[in-house]
């Protein structure tokens, strides 16, 4: 063998590996990437306070999320606060409730909760029932039943919701 045969023995399989590994790129981008990711798609909007709010008659729940965006395997229900930061209990409870109510009567069978605030954000799954839904707010929901019937309720203050409380120049029970 000669040095050219060496040579063009060489390049011919530098060409062989450089096919090789244009179409191992190629099935990996067409092949075994997966499926394509479906960007949610957004269908349904509190526009005003004209909107209606979701009923669920079954739990006695009403609720209005900021929107609902509809996934490739159920509904996203998002509530955007509009703080700088910290997502809290009551935030959770909210878009819980809203969540139930969505679920009752309408085609939104809402599957996780997004919480969002300027700089953070919270995803809450939701595989449960409504029955574990409602039993995981219950507590509140009695709560929020008990003030509409016009029953006073125990203040827990706490300084940081002080601070933006509409009552907290009249309030007898501040933190600060």
């Amino acid at each position: 063998m000669t040095f050219f045969d060496v040579v063009e023995s060489m390049a011919l399989q530098s060409y062989i590996m450089y096919i090789i590994t244009i179409i191992a790129i190629v099935i990996y981008i067409f092949l075994l990437r997966g499926t394509p990711v479906k960007r949610p798609r957004l269908v349904w909007v509190d526009k005003s306070r004209k909107t209606k709010a979701f009923r669920n008659k079954a739990y006695g729940v009403s609720g209005k999320p900021d929107c609902i965006y509809k996934l490739a395997d159920g509904y996203r229900l998002v509530e955007f606060k509009s703080r700088k930061s910290g997502i809290y209990e009551s935030d959770r409870v909210q878009a819980k409730a809203a969540a139930l109510a969505a679920r009752g009567g309408s085609k939104y069978k809402i599957t996780e909760i997004l919480i969002q605030t300027k700089s953070t954000e919270e995803l809450i799954p939701l595989n449960m029932s409504d029955e574990q839904l409602y039993q995981d707010i219950k507590y509140y929901i009695e709560l929020a039943q008990k003030a509409h019937q016009g029953e006073p309720l125990k203040a827990i203050p706490e300084k940081r919701k002080c601070k933006y409380c509409a009552y907290v120049k009249v309030c007898t029970e501040k933190a600060c």
